[in-house]
């Protein structure tokens, strides 16, 4: 896959709508609201949980698959990118990890940088405010260097929603263009307070756009702004491939951590496919693994739902269900 050329026109690449999948709503990190900025820095959000690796038993099966699945438990729309959407009594909404990275790099996309990286740009700046596909806003400031080709700047979100998905606070970012061809080659955000509302999420998404599938890596803790319970995404590798009219999306790895349970990793065997709008995957395998090789396995079996089963004694024979659920009642 090429990189991503800058350019008012290019915005247009929302093929990176590709990042309409990673944490629910990751990407449904942030799904349904958010307020406006303002006030003192919010105190930084930490991770106190159980850090040993946790045991996959018939009482937690559901709950790691559907927390790895998005990356945190919050009733919010965030956990993508390292996090799933949770309603109130701990439901998934939507596929989080993927709409909080499709939404950061919209953003970027959406920013006109051919007036920075066309000559003359010595000491290149630019700064400006763009609405938001369905309401809000994102301010951004930008600066460029023209001899390393690295670009850098602030990215401040107000009620900014992207294909249902709600943001506010704000992040930074930085990143390189090729000198050669005017490709955005790799995107790197830093973010302490992005919220949907209900949940607020910290850390860091990179992106290399060099490769394909696209590559994105992040470390975020996602915060249940209601009761104040952190989950953690920590080195999840993804990779995003643009079918045309679907998206594949492969975990190739990660630990999730519940703060009661501790931590286990995650994997796709199989990588989930999503279908132009669609919130849930249609086809795709997920196998968490905890200590002792028990491992819940999430199967999709259509774009409304999904199958779980578990191998409780770590022999590799799944003989805890299948349990058949509808995606949004996960």
């Amino acid at each position: 896959m090429k990189p991503t050329q800058v350019g008012s026109h290019h915005k247009v690449l929302q093929y990176i709508f590709l990042l309409c999948v990673i944490f629910l709503g990751i990407i449904s990190i942030i799904g349904s609201g958010g307020g406006g900025g303002g006030g003192s820095a919010p105190p930084p959000i930490t991770y106190s949980g159980l850090t040993t690796q946790a045991e996959i038993t018939d009482a937690n099966a559901e709950l790691f698959a559907a927390g790895a699945f998005g990356a945190g438990r919050t009733g919010s729309t965030f956990s993508g990118i390292g996090a799933v959407e949770k309603s109130g009594d701990g439901d998934i909404s939507s596929f989080r990890t993927f709409w909080i990275i499709q939404t950061l790099k919209d953003a970027v996309l959406q920013v006109d940088l051919s007036s920075i990286t066309s000559p003359p740009f010595i000491g290149a700046s630019e700064s400006g405010t763009e609405p938001g596909p369905c309401g809000g806003t994102v301010s951004y400031s930008i600066q460029y260097n023209e001899t390393t080709g690295v670009f850098s700047g602030t990215f401040t979100f107000k009620s900014y929603c992207d294909s249902g998905v709600v943001i506010s606070g704000s992040t930074t970012v930085s990143g390189t263009i090729n000198l050669g061809t005017s490709m955005i080659e790799d995107i790197h955000f830093k973010f302490t307070s992005l919220s949907d509302g209900s949940s607020t999420l910290s850390g860091n998404l990179n992106m290399d756009l060099t490769v394909s599938p696209i590559q994105v890596d992040f470390d975020t803790y996602l915060k249940n702004n209601a009761t104040n319970t952190v989950y953690w995404a920590q080195d999840y590798v993804i990779y995003i491939t643009d079918g045309g009219s679907y998206l594949d999306v492969e975990i190739n790895s990660g630990n999730y951590y519940e703060p009661d349970y501790g931590y286990v990793t995650i994997s796709t065997p199989t990588p989930f496919r999503i279908y132009n709008l669609d919130l849930w995957p249609s086809s795709g395998v997920m196998v968490v693994t905890g200590t002792g090789n028990t491992k819940v396995r999430l199967t999709a079996i259509s774009n409304t739902q999904c199958q779980i089963d578990a191998d409780l004694d770590g022999n590799n024979i799944y003989e805890w269900g299948p349990v058949t659920k509808n995606w949004e009642d996960l």
